[in-house]
């Protein structure tokens, strides 16, 4: 069973039987996802949109020009930087990296590889080059022995 919200509630095969805990979101103490480290004024669609630009790559506008501002204020986000009137370093406005480099620097848990690559081949924004759902299925991270990586997770 496990619980997608603000904590993960996984089973674990201990002692002869299973045991249900909840560990803490691996992504609820980290400024990845939302407007959380947001330091401008207003504009925090266009914050968001460039942050998932640079989590998963770039992103067409929706069809409906209505957007087309907040998609270019997301560019410009994503990829502009600013130099603080202190003197101190110039900074990018956007300091998240992609999802697999922010899933590789989670300190626990840690994100296995095999994992980082079938998101990889998940997330793919352009829809004729992403996998169909019998490719996803057929991916080699679905077909491992997990007590590989995580005994405790599966029964003997």
């Amino acid at each position: 069973m496990v619980t997608w919200s603000y904590g993960l509630t996984v089973p674990l095969y201990c002692r002869g039987r299973w045991l249900t805990r909840k560990l803490a979101h691996w992504l609820l103490h980290s400024a990845v996802f939302g407007p959380h480290d947001k330091f401008v004024v207003d504009l925090t669609e266009a914050w968001c949109i460039a942050k998932i630009r640079r989590l998963v790559g770039p992103i067409e506008p929706p069809v409906d020009s209505k957007y087309d501002e907040e998609f270019a204020l997301a560019e410009y986000l994503e990829t502009s930087s600013f130099k603080h009137q202190d003197d101190s370093p110039e900074k990018q406005f956007i300091t998240v990296g992609t999802l697999r480099q922010e899933l590789e620097n989670l300190s626990a848990p840690k994100v296995s590889p095999k994992l980082l690559d079938f998101i990889d081949f998940l997330l793919v924004t352009d829809h004729t080059k992403r996998p169909t759902a019998v490719e996803a299925l057929q991916h080699p991270y679905l077909h491992h022995d997990l007590r590989l990586e995580a005994p405790s997770l599966v029964p003997p």
